[in-house]
């Protein structure tokens, strides 16, 4: 019996200790479980941080004039070229966890029911323990944390060439790529994401701002206008009241505030006044952003400009090439009119004294006997109609080569040969920069008068050109065969020709 009752103490002592073993086993079941819950929770925390760092990385990649961070966390030393290495870093500690983690567990060793995913297979992490290289991961992004502040900024305006918000300058561009007002051309390409992609962009700009440069040198909205008391000149709108002028920098579309006149009493370039029987270039010039003024430059006489020659800037005729003078805009030429001493203009069929360089309108001169009456000629050369008698004549402003339209005064001016009927008899409208013509020498047209009773008829007949500035227009007569010749009109006898001023 005492053998039996050994036997039972010894199992019981046995089943204590197994108890006891048990215990201890599920003890540990206990914490590793906790363990594994752990694990759980700081693979999900790495994995809202791996997460996180690829939102980094597509905000870096995809942004383009700042870093646009989440930088929440902010410690770190080294440059934004070090962000690359603690990636490769990081996915490098990421690797040792999954090295790691194959073949400690699986669902083979499913104590308690636990089943861990080991689809990644790496790394043979040593006596290293797996809080240590968590720790190591919190580490890393904490330097990515520290790298990132200060390096890359939220604070876009502070990141601008000059500072301060959106602006574009003309020689510095700051693009924001959220504008509020754009709407995107359908024709256009998208919007920039690639530096070709700028570049067609900014091409589309450089190609607007040339047509408008283009429309700024290329507008002037009015012409020269005298008044009716000869005194002074307006400046006559046609299409705006706007000018394109230079600046000094830049063509420039000025609206002035208030627009001057050209008055009798001005002075010119040179300081001097304006003086009778005298020939000026006329400018506007550029004096502010609502404001220009007149500007004249005397000829040296009335048929010879004798000055440095206008300059073609950029297309647009301007006074010099000089600083000063590319603000003067080329508008035209007077010629002012001697009424007693009195500098006045003026813009009438006997005396047209103003010629437009811009928007130009068709202009009629006469030349002519003033009365009724006929005359008698039987000399083979050319003389002033009727000999000057009651003869008028015209001044007018021609500047480029322009078609003259020839006009037949009322009744026109026909001819009659008593003797022999066949004889001819010719009349020109002379243009010449001298008062008195003697021939048909530079006469852009002839008019032969054909035979008795016959109305007249044109002939064009150029025979050389015609000196820009001054010029005279008179109606000479001859007869050719050196027959008598009759010429007569009815109410007034003139030829007339209209030109563009």
């Amino acid at each position: 019996m005492q053998g039996i009752s050994d036997e039972f103490d010894s199992v019981a002592t046995t089943t204590s200790g197994l108890d006891s073993r048990l215990t201890t086993a599920e003890s540990d079941i206990a914490t590793a479980e906790g363990n594994i819950i752990t694990l759980q929770s700081s693979m999900s925390t790495t994995e809202t941080d791996i997460d996180n760092l690829e939102t980094f990385q597509s905000t870096t990649t995809s942004d383009a004039g700042y870093l646009g961070l989440d930088t929440t966390v902010s410690n770190l030393t080294g440059t934004p070229t070090d962000i690359d290495g603690y990636i490769g870093a990081i996915d490098t500690e990421i690797g040792d966890i999954d090295t790691a983690l194959a073949g400690k567990v699986d669902d083979t060793d499913d104590i308690g029911g636990l089943l861990v995913d080991v689809s990644v297979t790496e790394y043979s992490p040593g006596s290293s323990t797996l809080d240590a290289y968590l720790s190591a991961i919190d580490t890393e992004f904490g330097n990515v944390d520290t790298a990132i502040s200060g390096k890359a900024s939220t604070d876009h305006d502070a990141s601008h060439i000059d500072g301060g918000s959106d602006v574009i300058d003309g020689d510095k561009i700051e693009i924001t790529w959220t504008p509020t007002n754009y709407t995107r051309d359908s024709t256009t390409p998208s919007e920039a994401s690639a530096d070709d992609q700028l570049t067609a962009h900014f091409q589309g700009v450089d190609t607007r701002l040339e047509v408008i440069e283009h429309l700024a040198r290329n507008c002037s909205g009015g012409r020269m206008k005298i008044q009716a008391s000869k005194l002074a000149i307006d400046w006559e709108s046609v299409s705006s009241n706007e000018i394109g002028l230079w600046n000094g920098s830049e063509w420039v579309v000025v609206l002035a505030s208030s627009i001057p006149t050209i008055a009798n009493t001005d002075t010119d370039l040179d300081s001097n006044a304006l003086a009778v029987d005298s020939m000026y270039d006329v400018y506007i010039q550029y004096d502010s952003a609502t404001s220009w003024s007149w500007q004249y430059k005397k000829w040296t006489s009335t048929t010879n400009r004798n000055l440095t020659a206008l300059y073609d800037f950029d297309g647009v005729l301007v006074q010099a090439n000089d600083s000063d003078g590319k603000k003067r805009r080329y508008i035209g030429v007077i010629m002012t009119w001697d009424d007693g001493g009195t500098v006045k203009f003026n813009d009438g069929r006997l005396g047209r004294y103003i010629w437009n360089h811009y928007h130009q309108q068709p202009k009629t001169v006469w030349g002519g006997v003033a009365a009724a009456t006929s005359w008698s000629y039987s000399t083979n050369a050319w003389r002033v109609l009727n000999g000057g008698t009651n003869h008028y004549q015209a001044v007018f402003i021609l500047m480029e080569d322009r078609s003259i339209i020839l006009y037949i005064g009322q009744g026109g001016i026909g001819s009659y040969a008593s003797s022999p009927y066949n004889a001819a008899a010719w009349t020109v409208p002379g243009f010449n920069s001298s008062t008195v013509l003697s021939s048909d020498a530079g006469c852009t047209f002839e008019q032969y008068n054909g035979w008795e009773y016959s109305i007249s008829r044109q002939y064009v007949h150029t025979t050389s050109g015609i000196t820009p500035g001054k010029q005279y227009y008179n109606t000479l007569e001859r007869a050719p065969d050196g027959n008598q010749i009759t010429f007569y009109g009815y109410q007034k006898t003139y030829t007339t020709f209209t030109t563009m001023m």
